[in-house]
């Protein structure tokens, strides 16, 4: 989804930004799902824009419903 975004986001609308950071999720969804969504959509994103990723910014300590 990053990757198909990426490009339009930047070139249409004009995206400028240091930095993605996406938004984690609690180790125990994490560990069950198997990946991150937000970190993939980022990963896509950077990938194409050139913009970097901070996913060291934000902790996730509290686990909430889906």
């Amino acid at each position: 989804m990053g990757r198909y975004f990426g490009p339009f986001l930047v070139l249409k609308a004009g995206l400028k930004a240091d930095y993605l950071i996406p938004i984690l999720l609690h180790l125990d969804k994490e560990k069950k799902r198997g990946f991150n969504q937000s970190c993939e959509i980022a990963r896509g994103l950077s990938e194409k824009t050139g913009i970097t990723i901070k996913d060291d910014v934000i902790l996730r300590v509290r686990q909430d419903k889906s």
